[in-house]
Formats: structure tokens, sequence, C-alpha cells
């Protein structure tokens, strides 16, 4: 018996006990009760075999360690008996109620029927939302964070361009690669909840330490060219105007996505949202979506520069 066996027993419980819980729900958690009794009973057969090789070693144990041994196995095997009988409970218990809840979501959704219409319309917004909005706000967040990187990998590939030849005079260059996304401006006007602004909008995260096996394609090109030291300005210009340009393309199709999935919410009206099925439970259900969705009004909560904007000032 493990901690990983007490562990799966208290997740199944916590599902059997969550009277909102769903037919799929239980039956998911109805697994790993199974896992427990098999795992159990595959320590229970090798039992035998361990209880043999601690009588086997009596002669040279002792007769004393030789019982301290065979009482730990047999409390072990006491927990185990104890453990499998709780599981086994455990697991007709959801499984009854899996089966109780399944003909009652059958019965809702022969009810529902009428509105299926209805039904699909507030499920495909909530499965896109779930699977469009946190890739591409994160997407976003990332872009900004390589845009800090491209200014600071740029400027460290011009300070290591060589020196002017001809000249006897001593003088130092200063570099500077201008952001084109994560701007004060821009990182101020980016609204995308649960992504950004970051806690008490410190931007100085897009700053933190970042190693160069975490380089994404964008950056990748350009940290090659400093690692084999270029050799002009126009080398690293045309380098530096490659990643951003790349930069300006990614976020257009990211906050594309973002805004096709707010055409979609803002079609939800007043009267979808206080749309009810016949047992009075809401279509636009809250709980399909995340908590930070407030259907029909998420034109308000998310802020994307435009993409003209961003397009001119990469020119």
């Amino acid at each position: 018996m493990t901690n990983d066996h007490l562990a799966a027993l208290e997740a199944a419980h916590a599902t059997l006990s969550n009277r909102t819980a769903s037919s799929a729900e239980l039956r998911a958690a109805a697994g790993p009760v199974c896992g427990v009794v098999r795992e159990i009973d595959a320590e229970s057969e090798s039992a035998p075999v361990i209880e043999a090789t601690v009588l086997a070693r009596m002669t040279s144990d002792g007769i004393q360690q030789t019982l301290k041994a065979l009482a730990a196995l047999d409390d072990e095997s006491e927990r185990r008996a104890l453990l499998r009988k709780a599981a086994t409970a455990l697991g007709a218990q959801i499984d009854g109620r899996a089966r109780d809840v399944a003909k009652a979501e059958t019965e809702r959704d022969e009810r529902r029927r009428p509105m299926a219409a209805e039904t699909r319309r507030a499920t495909d917004l909530a499965e896109k939302v779930k699977s469009v909005y946190p890739l591409n706000a994160a997407r976003i967040v990332d872009l900004l964070r390589d845009d800090a990187l491209i200014s600071g990998i740029g400027k460290s590939a011009y300070s290591h361009l060589p020196p002017p030849q001809g000249t006897h005079v001593r003088y130092e260059r200063t570099w500077h690669v201008q952001r084109i996304l994560a701007t004060d401006a821009i990182m101020a006007a980016i609204k995308l909840p649960d992504h950004w602004p970051p806690r008490f909008n410190d931007y100085a995260i897009l700053e933190q330490r970042h190693f160069e096996e975490d380089d994404d394609e964008i950056v990748r090109p350009l940290r090659a060219l400093i690692n084999k030291r270029p050799s002009s300005e126009s080398e690293i210009d045309a380098a530096v105007a490659r990643a951003q340009a790349c930069l300006l393309a990614e976020y257009r199709k990211a906050a594309a996505a973002i805004e096709g999935l707010l055409h979609l919410d803002a079609t939800i009206t007043a009267a979808d949202r206080e749309l009810k099925y016949p047992d009075h439970a809401p279509v636009f259900d809250l709980a399909l979506f995340p908590p930070y969705w407030i259907i029909g009004r998420m034109r308000q909560r998310i802020q994307l520069p435009s993409l003209g904007a961003l397009a001119m000032a990469a020119e």
C-alpha cells in the first residue's frame, strides 16, 4: 500500500461527493479505483514469495529479526486487505451513481431536445473559447518576450561588429534596436484576461533570464547570427528586419484568431444569457466557460492594438 493508492481513492471519493458530477466524470473517477484494486491484488500475490525470502534468511538474521519482519508483513497484509475492501466498496458506489446520473442525463437531454440548436450554439462557443483563446493569448505574451529578446540580441550583435578601419580616433558606438511590439504604449494597451498585463503591471518579467535552448523560430536565426560573429551592419539589419516581420506576422495570426472569437462572442445577446431550459438551467451556462470569460461581453474586456498601427510601426 502506498500514498499513491490513498491519493487515488481520495480523489475518486471527492468526485463521488460532488453532487454535480456528470456521468462522464464519475466513470473517469472509477478507473483509478479499479487500478488500485489491481495493484493491491498484485502485491498480495507476491506476498508469499517475500515471506518465504524472510524465512530463508532466518539462519543469518536470527529469530527476533525474523519475527519482526514477519509481523511487519502481516501488518502490511492487513492494511492491504482493508484498503482493498474500501476501494471495492468505493468503486461499486461510483458505478451505481454513474448509472443513476447517466439515466437522469438521458431524461434531461430528451426534455431539452427542442432547444438543440441553442444548446449547440452554447457548447460550440464554449469549446472555441477553451481551444482558441488560451493558446493565442499565451502566444501574444510570448511574442512580447520575443520582441524584447530581438532588441537585446540585435544590440549585442551590433556591438560585436569590428571597429571601422582607417581611423586613429578612439570612440564608442551606442546601438539601439527599437521594439515594435513590447513598447510601453502597446503593452499598456493590451488586455488579455488571465494572461496580460502581468501582476502589478510589472513589464520587467519580459527581461527575465532566458536560455538559448528556449529560443523559438523567430529568435533562433538572430541568435545563430550573433554566434557566428556578423561581419557587417547590413547583415544584422536584414536579420533583425526578418525577425520583426515574422514577429508581426505571428501577432496578426494570434490577434485575428482572438478577434474572430470576439466576433462570435458578441453575437450572444442579453436574451441569450437569460435563456433557460425547461428545467430552468441556463443554456449559456457559466460553468461551460473559463471563469474569466463573461459571455457576450468580452469585447470590452479584451483589447489588442490595431494591426495597421503595428504594421506602420514595423515600416
